[in-house]
């Protein structure tokens, strides 16, 4: 009788779950994956397999599939989870049953069925004490996991993740794991996991689906296909079913496909809150994506958190391997949230697209910019974030991209606007055509009257750049320019100098003395800021002596010279020549810098070192609503806390460098290195200080001498008075000493001890 009402409650829990027990059927048209079905047979060695992916990526199928192959020695209970299984009453009613089934007893123990317990999320402990009764090994599919996240069943099935007897296997399937202490399974090896990348489709494979949907297809068309699914099996499924109203697979206007559209709708954006949703579409403009650029797109803060979830969630939403917070959406995804985003909200479509061409002109990312602008059918602004990226954006690495972009141009464009004309002329070249080339040369040359005045001086760059006939000299100097200058602007320093000092050797060597003062102009400037004062010194007096005086090269002259005396403490000269510093008279070439920025810049500093701190950051407020590079602004931010004392807001400020990660710049790091030793810790700042050794990008003279303080001081504070000393050699000492002692007007130690004293400096 015991037996046969068991066996009565089971069967009613059956007729309740019905097809949420059970292994998926496969219909005839599902692709059989042994590749996939063989990575699942040696996970499940491991006493938890986790399978996350995407909506579509075959998660389910390739479980069922391994199911029905399973070996006979063991058994397999499945579990299809909905959301009324967020309570956990319900839930441990359906795993109880489920491993009834999946365990094939002829009636489970009364164990089996939980008992209320104090903590409703507590995994039944009864439960456990039933599977260890099981004779034949269990293994007990979870899928849809994800729908488990937040609610009260999560601590129990911890519970069970870590406790499960040995009889037991779980494999949890979903788009994500919500909630599951699962890192230190991972170090012990209890754990295997598959993911979207485990589940991508293969050449061969796809080649196989193609083949039974009846299609023909290259391998060429099948790579294309491929690339742009990304291995999403049911993007690939899209797509066939698409090319069967239409005859032949393609992926262009996928967004626009209605069965493409229904898809993500119901699996994917649709599950979403509305005002995500609306996220989505607006950032889709940009590709990939920070949190900066997404608030500077919608408007609204909270990008990076937005982005970070969705990635979690697995939305079709990764984050970008090897870049700290950046993040892309799938290409099925993206074409479709634009082409929701032109259908619904036609306004912002080049409201939006405007944002971020300007977001990408500002950093230099010219093929971007110029993309963004021309989806925009902002023809004019494209035109001027192509001219104001200067020629390095020409350079061969990006000639393709740039030919692509500008290919979508209107012929008009093309032939008539002199900047595009000479940009394509140069990406032809790159490419080999020298043909095409030809022909775009002549269309520049023959609408550079109607060039805007100060956009002439580039296009001439670029047409006697692009000259099949030009002498060696006279290219390589024009590009090395080129390229100093936009590195210059971009603040890297270390590299700029170079590329300026190749610029002049190679600009000398062509004859070409206007543009040779102009790279000595930039180079003394770069000199300067390096912090090599006897090369800045020495570049100079050739600038001075060996040109004509001529606007731009007097300003660079006084700029620099006014550098120099703020580096030897000479804040009443440096005041004079930034005021003799006429920089409204430099006539900018694209890709250059602001003389008026680079003499505020060097104002903020002269401000701060005299002490004025209100006057510097009033300087900092002008610089930053300019757009200067924000990493410039930190340290000088740093600078300012640590002159009020203000150090820990700013230090914290600090910890962030590009896209949210850590500062990569060394001076980035030294500043918060600073900040550390003057808020009282000198053990963070020596790791800070150390992270310098083959880590950092762009280290200049000043970052090593300063890395080199930071670490003696930080030793010394921290006892460690050996290797204090160790840090800063003899060399190094003298050198500062005899500093010191220009700036005092002394030349020995005595006597500036003693004129230390007389100005109350001791």
């Amino acid at each position: 009788m015991a037996t046969a009402a068991g066996e009565e409650r089971v069967n009613r829990g059956l007729r309740v779950l019905d097809d949420r027990l059970r292994v998926p059927q496969l219909g005839a048209d599902v692709l059989r994956r042994g590749r996939v079905t063989d990575l699942i047979d040696r996970a499940v060695s491991h006493p938890v397999t986790v399978i996350t992916a995407p909506a579509g990526a075959g998660k389910t199928i390739a479980c069922a599939t391994w199911a029905s192959t399973a070996l006979r020695s063991r058994r397999i209970a499945w579990l299809s989870l909905d959301e009324s299984d967020r309570d956990p009453a319900r839930f441990w009613a359906s795993v109880t049953a489920a491993l009834a089934v999946g365990s094939a007893a002829p009636a489970p123990p009364a164990p089996l069925v939980p008992r209320s317990r104090p903590g409703p999320g507590d995994l039944p402990v009864s439960l456990v004490d039933a599977v260890r009764e099981i004779a034949v090994p269990v293994v007990l599919v979870i899928d849809d996991v994800h729908e488990l996240a937040g609610s009260g069943v999560l601590p129990g099935l911890d519970f069970l993740v870590h406790h499960a007897p040995p009889a037991l296997r779980l494999i949890l399937c979903g788009r994500s794991a919500p909630g599951l202490a699962l890192a230190k399974m991972r170090v012990t090896g209890d754990l295997a996991e598959l993911g979207a990348t485990d589940l991508a489709c293969t050449a061969e494979e796809a080649d196989a689906y193609l083949g039974r949907a009846g299609l023909a297809v290259s391998a060429a068309e099948r790579d294309e296909l491929l690339r742009y699914t990304e291995g999403w099996m049911t993007g690939l499924r899209l797509v066939t079913l698409a090319a069967g109203r239409g005859g032949a697979p393609v992926t262009s206007g996928v967004g626009n496909d209605t069965i493409v559209a229904d898809y993500l709708r119901d699996e994917v954006t649709g599950r979403l809150p509305r005002e995500v949703q609306l996220f989505m579409r607006r950032t889709s403009v940009a590709q990939p994506l920070t949190g900066e650029l997404a608030d500077w797109l919608t408007g609204r803060s909270g990008g990076a958190r937005v982005l970070d979830h969705l990635n979690r969630q697995n939305n079709l939403v990764e984050h970008v391997p090897g870049e700290s917070g950046q993040y892309r959406y799938h290409p099925f995804l993206r074409d479709t949230l634009l082409a929701e985003l032109r259908r619904q909200l036609p306004d912002e479509v080049p409201v939006l697209f405007g944002r971020a061409a300007r977001w990408y002109a500002a950093r230099g990312e010219a093929v971007e910019a110029v993309r963004c602008s021309a989806e925009a059918a902002d023809w004019k602004y494209a035109s001027k974030a192509l001219a104001e990226a200067g020629i390095a954006g020409l350079l061969p690495d990006g000639a393709a991209e740039l030919e692509t972009v500008l290919g979508g141009f209107p012929a008009d464009r093309r032939s008539g606007d002199p900047v595009v004309a000479a940009a394509l002329a140069a990406a032809r070249l790159c490419g080999a055509d020298p043909e095409s080339a030809a022909a775009y040369l002549d269309y520049a040359e023959r609408a550079i009257g109607d060039c805007a005045e100060d956009t002439r001086p580039v296009i001439e760059l670029w047409l006697a750049a692009s000259a099949g006939t030009l002498p060696v000299h006279r290219a390589l100097g024009l590009l090395w320019l080129a390229l100093g200058t936009v590195l210059l602007r971009r603040w890297e320093i270390a590299d700029a100098r170079r590329a300026l000092g190749h610029a002049g050797h190679q600009l000398s060597a062509a004859g070409l003395a206007g543009l040779r003062a102009r790279a000595c102009g930039w180079q003394v400037l770069a000199e300067a800021f390096y912090g090599d004062l006897g090369a800045a010194d020495r570049v100079l007096a050739e600038l001075r002596s060996g040109f004509p005086a001529e606007p731009a090269t007097e300003c660079f002259g006084m700029l620099a010279s006014a550098q120099l005396a703020l580096e030897r403490d000479d804040l009443v000269s440096a005041a004079r020549l930034l005021d003799e510093a006429d920089a409204p008279a430099v006539r900018r070439l694209p890709g250059e810098p602001d003389a008026a920025l680079v003499r505020t810049l060097i104002q903020a500093r002269r401000a701060l070192a005299a002490g004025d701190i209100a006057g510097a950051g009033g300087l900092v407020t002008l610089l930053r609503e300019t757009g200067l590079d924000p990493s410039v602004l930190s340290v000088l931010d740093a600078d300012i806390a640590l002159r009020a004392g203000d150090v820990l807001p700013t230090g914290e400020a600090l910890r962030a460098g590009p896209a949210g990660g850590p500062p990569d710049r060394a001076d980035q790091i030294l500043a918060r290195a600073r900040l550390l030793l003057a808020g009282g810790d000198p053990a963070a700042a020596l790791k800070a200080a150390d992270r310098l050794e083959g880590t950092a990008t762009g280290m200049t003279a000043r970052d090593h001498i300063t890395a080199l303080l930071v670490a003696a001081v930080a030793n010394r504070r921290l006892g460690a008075v050996g290797a204090a000393a160790a840090f800063l050699s003899v060399n190094t000492v003298k050198t500062h000493l005899r500093s010191a002692y220009h700036k005092l007007g002394v030349t020995s130690r005595r006597a500036a001890i003693a004129r230390g004293r007389r100005l109350q400096l001791l």
